[in-house]
């Protein structure tokens, strides 16, 4: 699709208003007395009120407002046989309206389709908004290989046909429940219309999909190890892990509750929507979010993220490990698309959109350009320290002491390398160990010639231990209150407008030299 222009940053619009509105104002006052209309004429009566439509903010709290149905999380804890009962659908996004196919293999008599619009609602995270009919269930177990790439794929036949008509906008789960008790889940994003206004979240479909081992293959491992992976993985396929929704509950659904209970409007956006370069869906965003886990992208998203930022849409990182590899989608089986991941393996394509790290060659662009940090290491462990307390992010919330279950996983850290931002700001560098190997993790933030300001927790453990109900009190207090404030203040105007970042590279001591994050690992969680 074409791309259409981003709009100006959006100070110099609100320059432009501040200059029309006097010569508005004294226009209506200049008018002569010819135009008042006389008693023998009498003036039209006032147009009949309409009703206004709600602004982004206030839909979410009003949808919020509606009844909630905990239920969604029962197939959490029962999509544990992929055998039993499993599907997938047949896009990752739809606009309002759009049908959706369902592919369900089952060995139960009858099973229901359930649709739940995650959220907050109350504590209950979710609303139903839709349920079908008993369905006849039926086992499908035809797949396909392809053997020059390791690719496995689901040939079965589309079940049920969903109508998304009267679906609010929004991150969805859809519940597959067999009438023996076995449950699944399929996710799907119902796009906004637009993004003005609101804060994009990019749901990360291109990682889940890497990482999805249906058929015995993702793009880290098969059958024999590491070298036997996939070089290709399949959106025609069940997801095999997260009770069927991939990486979404831990890394992604935490935010999306935060975010919808404190009213900011979001716009859910499926990565896979960004991959051909179509950037409307992030036309007039207040922000981009990338949540915990967003390690696959395509040249043309990050070509959209960057043009966004370039034109006064604050980002913000909140994982770590973002955009490392260079993947891109092709033309696949059943009609849905491959996703090409050769990684350090021959590519038969040779160029810019080589599928190898977005720092090696051939057209090497290291992700710290953007994110305003590299990927450093994994398995991660460390203690948060903060070294901005006044930093507008953390200011008055900055814990005295290190925080405890916040570096985890995988980190980033900032190089004093070409193509880390000049303006960059290091907020918080902690202490990490990667398997024994002393390192540290950083926390950053710069402000661009745009006006946009970009964040970046540097750890996946923001959202995965940050938000979760178990983590220490004070950790999940400060993660709470810091991504709650990013957001409102995105919705504000461009961050690095309002809060110009202080570089401080150079105060610290940080190798040029990447020691632990060289080899890639093996599968991680």
């Amino acid at each position: 699709m074409p791309s259409l222009p981003v709009d100006r940053p959006r100070h110099l619009r609100a320059a432009v208003l501040a200059l029309l509105t006097p010569c508005l104002l004294l226009a209506a006052c200049s008018s002569s007395d010819s135009s008042i209309a006389s008693p023998a004429q009498p003036a039209p009566a006032a147009p009949s009120p309409s009703p206004t439509t709600p602004s982004p903010a206030d839909a979410v709290r009003q949808e919020n407002t509606l009844p909630g149905d905990p239920s969604w999380r029962t197939a959490v804890k029962r999509a544990t046989d992929p055998t039993a009962i499993s599907g997938y659908a047949d896009k990752s996004a739809v606009d309002p309206g759009e049908p959706v196919r369902l592919f369900v293999s089952t060995t139960a008599d009858r099973y229901t389709v359930t649709a739940y619009r995650m959220g907050w609602y109350g504590g209950d995270r979710a609303r139903r908004i839709w349920r079908s009919a008993p369905q006849r269930g039926t086992v499908q177990d035809d797949a396909g290989y392809i053997a020059a790439t390791r690719t496995h794929y689901a040939k079965w036949d589309p079940t049920t046909t969903l109508d998304t008509a009267d679906w609010p906008p929004g991150m969805y789960l859809l519940r597959l429940a067999g009438d023996a008790g076995r449950e699944w889940l399929v996710p799907l994003v119902v796009r906004s219309p637009d993004a003005e206004g609101r804060v994009v979240f990019l749901m990360a479909d291109l990682t889940w999909q890497a990482y999805n081992e249906w058929g015995g293959r993702s793009s880290y491992t098969g059958p024999g190890a590491r070298e036997d992976r996939s070089r290709a993985v399949s959106f025609s396929r069940p997801y095999a892990n997260g009770s069927g929704a991939g990486k979404f509950l831990g890394y992604e659904n935490p935010v999306v509750a935060l975010a919808e209970k404190a009213g900011i409007p979001v716009s859910y956006v499926a990565t896979s929507d960004l991959a051909d370069g179509d950037d409307r869906p992030l036309a007039g965003a207040e922000g981009i979010v990338s949540l915990g886990h967003n390690e696959y992208w395509t040249v043309a998203e990050r070509e959209a993220v960057t043009k966004a930022r370039d034109g006064g849409t604050d980002l913000a990182f909140l994982g770590a490990n973002t955009m490392y590899w260079r993947t891109r989608l092709e033309p696949g089986p059943q009609g849905m698309p491959l996703e090409v991941i050769h990684k350090d393996t021959d590519d038969p394509v040779d160029g810019p959109e080589t599928t190898v790290r977005f720092r090696d060659e051939p057209n090497a662009r290291p992700e710290r350009s953007l994110v305003g940090m590299d990927y450093e290491c994994y398995p991660a462990t460390g203690r948060y320290t903060v070294t901005s307390r006044d930093f507008f992010l953390f200011d008055g919330l900055a814990p005295r002491a290190p925080l405890t279950d916040l570096v985890a996983v995988e980190v980033d850290r900032a190089y004093p390398l070409p193509g880390t931002p000049k303006s960059l700001q290091i907020v918080a560098n902690s202490p990490t160990d990667c398997a024994g190997v002393p390192t540290v993790s950083t926390s950053t933030y710069y402000d661009t010639a745009s006006g946009a300001g970009v964040f970046a927790t540097g750890t996946m453990g923001w959202v995965l231990n940050g938000m979760r109900p178990g983590s220490p009190r004070d950790t999940r207090q400060f993660v709470r209150a810091v991504t709650s404030r990013l957001l409102e203040r995105m919705l504000d105007g461009p961050l690095g407008e309002r809060y110009p970042s202080r570089p401080n590279l150079d105060r610290f001591e940080l190798g040029a030299q990447n020691t632990t994050g060289t080899v890639e690992p093996p599968l991680r969680r």
